[in-house]
């Protein structure tokens, strides 16, 4: 059905010419469809959006500042992993994101790295406890919990990325890809996902964070080619009331190598909106 929607839409938007070349430069990723449903109705250690963390014995939410960094997202890497072509996710274990809500730090200077954090525990879900909201978390801050499920996606690659750069764009090309883009991404109403493009709202995302993952690691070695989106969670007030900005998306990213040696200090978090 998706390669048939694919094919339709290039069609569509007259990209017949550069189909071979749209499709190779492809990447596959984790589709996460949402949910939202009572949190008692949650088997703890599922992937899930907003609600309370289970977290492991010895796992706090984070604080900076003496702000508590709300509970955005759990993911059950066993699961997760087993849709993961690029062999890039943990095998096992859990992810744990958590973020600022209420300055919302768009990643733009690298003083804003402590007001995101992402975690990471190798164990199982018979370790897990299913955590209470901080007393001093506020309530607007405590989202309303979402199933996940995970599924097999695709995602196409940014007009503005390095991977189509070499491409000489006529304006009505250029156009007819991004009508191409954002036909996709409404047909299959996908808002959050796994590994694959990150959805761009403003500046490709990829380059927009190169620089501060360089100095962050102080390795300017790194290029486009080692990053890879880790998660992408866009608006979801019908779900979870999470709102980004503007309705906007929230993007974690970080090294392939780093994603592969489970080495989550790095991870950078970008903020686009409309």
């Amino acid at each position: 059905m998706e390669e048939h929607l694919i094919n339709n839409l290039i069609k569509k938007h007259q990209l017949t010419p550069y189909q071979e070349r749209i499709i190779s430069e492809s990447r596959s990723c984790v589709s996460l469809v949402a949910k939202k449903i009572n949190e008692k109705e949650i088997p703890i250690g599922y992937s899930k959006l907003g609600g309370k963390a289970d977290l492991p014995l010895g796992f706090k939410y984070p604080h900076q500042c003496g702000v508590t960094l709300s509970f955005i997202a759990q993911i059950n890497c066993e699961i997760a992993s087993k849709l993961d072509t690029s062999n890039l996710l943990p095998k096992k274990g859990f992810l744990y994101f958590f973020y600022e809500c209420d300055k919302q730090f768009s990643g733009i200077q690298l003083k804003e790295k402590p007001f995101w954090r992402v975690l990471y525990y190798d164990g199982i879900d018979k370790d897990l406890y299913r955590t209470e909201f901080p007393d001093d978390l506020l309530k607007e801050f405590q989202f309303s919990p979402a199933v996940l499920n995970e599924e097999r996606g695709i995602s196409f690659a940014d007009i503005d990325s390095d991977e189509l750069s070499n491409i000489n764009w006529s304006d009505d090309i250029k156009d007819g890809y991004l009508d191409f883009i954002e036909g996709y991404w409404d047909s299959i109403n996908l808002k959050h996902q796994l590994l694959g493009y990150p959805k761009t709202i403003q500046l490709e995302v990829f380059t927009e964070v190169l620089p501060f993952i360089q100095e962050d690691k102080e390795d300017f070695n790194i290029s486009l080619k080692d990053l890879t989106l880790l998660l992408q969670i866009e608006t979801d007030e019908e779900n979870t009331d999470m709102l980004w900005g503007d309705e906007g998306i929230i993007y974690f990213v970080m090294t392939k190598e780093d994603l592969r040696n489970k080495n989550f200090n790095h991870v950078w978090l970008s903020l686009q909106s409309k």
